[in-house]
């Protein structure tokens, strides 16, 4: 029997000491260098420590012992002193809401550990997290495991007060009764008594809880939100806020690992269980640790498979900001272009003039078209991709092609050429936009990879039945052709056919991407054939719904005959020369127009007029366009007043966000006058009134 513990000692003990990896290094002590106005703001306080706030009941992060701050955060914290030569002094609280309201007051200097919120941004700021913290659900021992909350979404739910998983789990499950406790033995009673089925816990206190058996509770399933802990620095203080940052970059993984071994290391000799290993013969003990070994590995690996995947969520979060971020400051710009264009357009041009002008707004929203190519990427990825349905004369679209491509085409020497069967259909019903898209794309690489010879596009009726038509469009060149090998790539986002003609010719390698995925949205494909230096012919189908050739009148030509004289519009945007598109816009439709820079004026000028409509910008300074709107709907006698968002940012989440703001429509920048027209039809057909009657009158908002 002793022979057979000292087995059993000895494999445990070098399970143990390989839970240690050789990569871990000596402890980084190294100085932390400050910039010259960090160290003259160290220097102006003469000594005195930084104070700083933590939570006193949040085990195993921050508690109070013996009058003592310990915990993991302690634990980082003992480590900055080293690193800055800078004493720190703790200010103890009763609670962590009393700690955030202490860090509000400015009676310490920055907090151990919080996670960055709306709201706590308003008086702190925030290093890059430092620490990643999860969080379980707690229940009787009798209640049975669960999936994700939506399983108990019926039931009563403790969660902390002032926490921020709170916050997160009253957005993502409304209906749900949540209940606060102000500190986590509170919530602990309050599911041991009963007097609610489950609480939210960090997972390392919840294991401590069950493991010291303070409780009678069991972890019953895990939530899928990760926390990330930063240091949070009073919002006044610039330059502490760097000095920390610094302080987080010198941690090394050995710091991590060391602090992470000191309070994970006891939990693994508790967990075994004991009386199973007492009961084992020798063979089946073997046969236990090698399962304890596997266990491990996997355990290890679905750590790192749920670390990557958690890394390509935040990658293609990281991602949609960034597309959502470019495409608004690039829209900005353009509404400026296309809208100043479009107003000269209006006004008296000689011939060449007009050519020009009608060149400039083309290549405008061929630029425009770029940028959508690569929300359109971001779209189909996500599987968002929509067609916007509408009754267009083919001809129009064609007639485009011709304004785009035909001197183009001209100035290499092709001749251009665009053939129209007899039996195809005038007018039909479909998405102009995005069949535009796919010439544009086929045609536009025609004419980059065709030297000598001529473009032609040719369109055909293959079928027609119930008042559907089935076209069939041809883009053919006499270019440099495409191998077999080469066309395998076409396909694929930012691919080329090969790597030289990016160098030679330009281009992203998203426009065959992007058609393919349109034409099939149209319910057809889009087909390839080709030889080298033989030329190519692309050939996709659509299908649409034929219709009559008496289309209705344009909204904006409607519009423009002054039908809105009596619209009084508010028209809230920070940038002059979108002011002044915009006012333009407005007035040719007969609309009077008051402008404001930003929310605070769009509140002054509620205050001193009446007004049909609002049009607000989103990003502003001062009051951006969700804070006005949000004081705007409290205001009773202006809670039905109409306000359409116009923004540039183009993603269909925006727009959900906008209309869940409280805004009743949304409208595009760079903008569209027939747009801007629709959404005056739409909103402002009321007489002028005063706000009561406005709000009598507004259910039809």
């Amino acid at each position: 029997m002793k022979s057979f513990l000292f087995i059993l000692f000895l494999s445990l003990s070098i399970l143990s000491a390989a839970n240690i990896t050789a990569a871990e290094q000596t402890p980084n002590t190294a100085g932390v260098a400050l910039t010259e106005a960090e160290t003259t703001w160290l220097a102006q306080r003469n000594g005195a420590p930084l104070r700083y706030c933590f939570s006193p009941v949040w085990k195993p992060y921050d508690f109070l012992e013996d009058g003592q701050h310990k915990g993991i955060f302690a634990d980082y914290l003992q480590l900055l002193p080293k690193r800055l030569n800078i004493p720190l002094q703790p200010v103890v609280s009763g609670s962590w809401g009393e700690a955030l309201e202490f860090a509000r007051e400015r009676k310490c200097d920055f907090v151990s550990g919080a996670v960055k919120t709306p709201e706590r941004e308003t008086f702190l700021a925030f290093t890059t997290p430092y620490y990643q913290t999860s969080h379980v659900l707690l229940a009787k021992p009798d209640q049975p495991f669960i999936q994700s909350i939506a399983d108990i979404a019926d039931k009563k739910i403790v969660v902390p007060s002032n926490g921020a998983i709170g916050t997160v789990l009253r957005q993502a499950y409304p209906t749900t009764a949540f209940i606060n406790a102000e500190t986590p033995d509170d919530l602990f009673r309050i599911v041991e008594k009963g007097d609610a089925y489950a609480g939210v816990a960090s997972l390392e206190h919840a294991l401590q809880i069950i493991q010291q058996g303070m409780y009678n509770l069991k972890i019953i399933g895990k939530l899928d939100y990760t926390y990330p802990i930063s240091i949070a620095v009073r919002k006044d203080s610039p330059q502490l806020l760097g000095i920390m940052q610094k302080a987080v970059d010198s941690l090394s993984q050995a710091d991590h690992n060391a602090i992470k071994h000191n309070w994970s290391s006891v939990n693994v000799v508790e967990t075994m269980d004991y009386s199973l290993i007492w009961k084992l013969a020798i063979a089946a003990s073997l046969l236990f640790l090698g399962s304890v070994y596997w266990n491990r590995k996997l355990t290890r690996l679905n750590t790192a498979l749920q670390q990557a995947k958690d890394e390509a969520i935040r990658a293609n979060q990281a991602k949609s900001e960034f597309l959502a971020n470019m495409s608004h400051e690039i829209r900005t710009p353009m509404n400026a272009m296309i809208g100043l264009g479009y107003l000269m357009q209006q006004t008296s041009l000689n011939e060449q003039q007009a050519d020009y002008l009608n060149k400039m707004q083309s290549s405008s929203k061929l630029l425009l078209g770029i940028i959508d190519g690569i929300l359109d990427v971001a779209k189909i990825e996500a599987g968002k991709l929509t067609l916007n349905a509408s009754a267009f004369r083919l001809s129009n679209v064609l007639q485009q092609m011709t304004y785009l491509f035909e001197e183009q085409a001209r100035q290499k020497g092709l001749s251009f050429h665009i053939q129209v069967a007899e039996d195809v259909p005038a007018c039909l019903v479909g998405d102009p936009q995005r069949l535009a898209q796919i010439l544009l794309n086929l045609v536009s690489n025609a004419i980059k990879f065709t030297q000598t010879g001529d473009i032609r596009i040719g369109i055909e009726q293959l079928a027609q039945m119930d008042g559907k038509s089935r076209l069939q469009f041809r883009v053919a060149d006499t270019g440099i052709g495409i191998s077999a090998t080469q066309q395998a790539k076409l396909f694929q986002p930012f691919s080329q056919a090969d790597s030289s003609f990016s160098r030679r010719h330009g281009g992203s390698g998203l426009g065959l991407v992007i058609s393919q995925s349109l034409a099939r949205l149209m319910g057809g494909d889009i087909q390839l054939e080709s030889q080298a230096g033989r030329g190519s012919t692309f050939t996709f189908t659509a299908v649409f719904t034929t219709c009559t050739d008496n289309m209705p009148a344009n909204t904006a030509s409607t519009a423009a005959a002054g039908s809105f004289t009596a619209a009084q519009v508010l028209l809230v945007e920070d940038d002059v020369l979108n002011q002044m598109v915009a006012s333009e816009l407005l007035k040719k439709l007969g609309v009077t127009v008051t402008v404001a820079n930003n929310g605070i004026e769009a509140l002054e000028a509620l205050e001193k007029a009446t007004f049909h409509l609002i049009f607000m910008d989103i990003q502003m300074p001062e009051m951006d366009g969700y804070e006005a709107v949000k004081l705007i709907r409290q205001r009773h006698g202006w809670h039905h007043l109409p306000i359409v968002a116009m923004t540039a940012h183009a993603i269909s989440t925006e727009r959900d966000k906008c209309l869940a703001a409280g805004m009743n429509d949304y409208l595009t920048k760079p903008i569209d006058p027939a747009g801007l027209a629709a959404m005056l039809s739409k909103w402002a057909e009321v007489p002028l009134a005063s706000p009561a009657t406005q709000a009598r009158q507004g259910n039809k908002a």
